[in-house]
């Protein structure tokens, strides 16, 4: 009886410990299962990642730019989440985001991706800079030009988006053809012009440049006195110039024989021509837009002796009419020569020889001088002679005139006389 009990009891554990091997069994296995699916989800599939293009981004203001988050590996479906200077883009959770700055600056871009597991993937970084293109133009000279003269302007383009397009413009209306970056302007006429340029970059923005004010004036001329001219050798002339146009200050070179003998602000100029010889002599301007003009040309003849004249005599003195001849001695350049005499300064008609014979019959003083011009055309004048008719110089008794006169009253006297002594008787 014991022996059956003892037996009973052995089964009855076997059992248990049957039972519980089996429950233990099927929890081991059911664990491994989940360690299994974990394993599977851990080392099953790729770790997530993403990134975004493009990665570097230039472009305008108020321009679009489209960006996209490619994702591999992960758990699909993912959410989006992009980022923009590190501030969360509110609404911005699909693959796609586009940017549209409004206003210059630097700005980086990047996307978080959370896939089905709460995995997390952050993208790359794009760098955006957002600019506006700018131009700014120059002349060659500012302030104004001469007529004839050619002006060159100068323009600078930066930011933006390159190539850049270009369009210039001239008192509002653009100049056909005129597209480069750089214009050159010959102006047709005097006046006021308005010059500046449009640029547009590659993503078609355009920006105005600044406005250059361009004033053109008459070009500069220059004319010099005399334009010909004879003269000794030591003799010196004046010569004057006249401008007009351009803008002031001027600057003036004189030239005499090819050779620059001065300048500055100086409108004329006395030179002594001290050798023999044929000269020419201009003059060349600049003005303050340094444009240039050049004179006339002035030819001067430059003759190796200086003339002599005397004429003779050199005083005389009458006390009634009568004639005298007036002679010259000339020496110095050789003929022909051309005289002209003159009476208190007044050429005489028809006294044009080496000698003048004039019979004077009124009172008074007079002088007398002789003019005389060379070859070359140098008139030199004689030394003075003066001439006085003077009436109270006394005379001798027995001048016939007087004789005669003594005479004519005694004769009168006489018949008087008879005639008044006839009446007494």
């Amino acid at each position: 009886m014991n022996s059956q009990k003892r037996i009973s009891w052995l089964v009855l554990l076997s059992v248990l410990i049957c039972v519980s091997i089996g429950a233990f069994g099927i929890q081991a296995a059911k664990s491994q299962s989940k360690v299994n699916t974990l394993n599977s989800n851990r080392y099953g599939s790729l770790a997530i990642s993403a990134s975004i293009s493009p990665s570097v981004v230039a472009m305008d203001v108020n321009r679009s730019q489209l960006f996209t988050a490619t994702v591999t590996g992960g758990t699909s479906p993912f959410n989006y989440h992009w980022y923009l200077n590190g501030g969360v883009v509110i609404g911005a959770t699909n693959a796609t985001w586009t940017f549209a700055p409004s206003s210059i600056g630097f700005y980086t871009v990047y996307c978080n991706v959370t896939d089905s597991t709460s995995s997390v993937a952050v993208s790359n970084i794009a760098n955006v800079t957002v600019t506006v293109p700018s131009v700014a133009i120059r002349p060659w000279r500012r302030g104004g030009m001469d007529l004839g003269v050619t002006a060159y302007f100068l323009s600078t383009a930066s930011n933006g988006t390159a190539p850049y397009l270009y369009q210039w413009f001239l008192n509002g209306t653009a100049v056909p053809g005129a597209s480069a970056a750089n214009w050159n302007f010959t102006p047709g006429s005097v006046g006021t012009y308005d010059v500046y340029v449009n640029v547009t970059d590659s993503v078609n923005f355009s920006v105005l440049s600044n406005t250059v004010v361009l004033s053109v004036r008459s070009a500069p001329s220059i004319s010099i006195s005399p334009t010909s001219a004879a003269l000794d050798a030591g003799h010196s002339l004046l010569f004057t110039a006249t401008i007009s146009g351009g803008l002031p200050p001027y600057t003036v070179q004189w030239w005499i024989g090819g050779v620059l003998v001065r300048q500055g602000d100086i409108s004329s100029l006395s030179y002594t021509f001290n050798s023999v010889g044929f000269y020419q002599v201009y003059a060349v301007v600049t003005d303050g837009y340094l444009s240039q003009a050049t004179s006339n040309i002035a030819s001067v003849t430059v003759t190796s002796l200086g003339l002599s004249v005397i004429i003779s005599p050199i005083s005389v003195t009458f006390v009634s009419s009568q004639s005298q001849l007036f002679s010259s001695s000339i020496s110095g350049d050789p003929g022909p020569y051309a005289y002209q005499w003159y009476l208190n300064g007044i050429a005489v008609p028809g006294a044009t020889g080496s000698t003048w014979n004039s019979t004077w019959t009124s009172y008074g003083s007079y002088t007398v001088y002789l003019n005389v011009t060379d070859g070359a055309g140098l008139t030199e004048k004689s030394n003075v002679a003066t001439v006085s008719f003077d009436p109270a110089v006394p005379e001798p008794f027995f001048e016939p005139f007087i004789v005669t006169l003594l005479m004519l009253t005694a004769i009168i006297a006489l018949l008087m006389f008879k005639r008044r002594s006839k009446s007494i008787y």
